[in-house]
């Protein structure tokens, strides 16, 4: 999908007579380990850079933090242990002083309409701020009512080092930790300047949307 789909909507563009493309990534391409979804998105990311100079189609790439927002939060998942039942947000992480940086829905909306008319062939970076993962995580445990939000990345590593050939999964796991445990700085300054968006204060957002919880 992100790679041979892209190539797919990138062709059938000049055909149509596109003449601005807009591929939505993600901040997961500064990831420091290679996985799936990096690598493919960065891919796809180069496939647009050479077709758009090689067609002469206008293109944008814009990543996007973590939204907030989409249906991936409504429900924590669940990870049951023998007597031991342990709800876990979707971010799960050992380093609760790390920043945590986001993007709301209402960003994500307004970014990819204004880079309709952005400044073409550029990479821009979206998102509203950062809090840090142990704030965050606290702030998900009122949202849903969760007791326990904590699961050591560690032993995930080791899990994934002995028993990740039998569950790939595990694998893509320990990288996600990996990165929000120690995630790259990110910087928005060209957000601002050639999107001319606002950023959103993740304590009203919260709030706005989750009116009766105490975050």
């Amino acid at each position: 999908v992100n790679v041979k789909g892209e190539k797919n909507i990138l062709e059938e563009s000049v055909r149509k007579g596109v003449k601005r493309h807009i591929f939505i990534s993600t901040v997961a391409t500064q990831t420091p380990k290679p996985n799936a979804y990096r690598d493919s998105k960065l891919e796809a990311e180069e496939e647009i850079k050479k077709f758009g100079n090689t067609h002469h189609l206008d293109w944008i790439i814009l990543r996007y933090a973590n939204v907030l927002g989409s249906q991936t939060w409504d429900q924590p998942f669940k990870v049951i242990f023998p007597f031991l039942r342990i709800g876990i947000p979707k971010i799960p992480t050992d380093s609760k002083t790390s920043p945590f940086y986001f993007v709301t829905i209402e960003t994500v909306l307004d970014a990819t309409m204004a880079a309709i008319e952005a400044k073409p062939n550029q990479m821009i970076t979206v998102l509203d701020g950062k809090i840090t993962i142990g704030e965050y995580l606290s702030i998900m445990e009122k949202v849903h009512h969760v007791r326990v939000s904590f699961l050591p990345s560690k032993p995930v590593r080791l899990l994934a080092k002995y028993f990740g050939i039998y569950f790939p999964f595990l694998e893509g796991m320990s990288v996600g930790l990996e990165f929000m445990a120690h995630p790259p700085a990110f910087e928005n300054k060209t957000m601002k300047r050639e999107l001319h968006i606002e950023t959103r204060n993740f304590q009203k957002w919260m709030k706005r949307y989750f009116p009766k919880e105490q975050v």
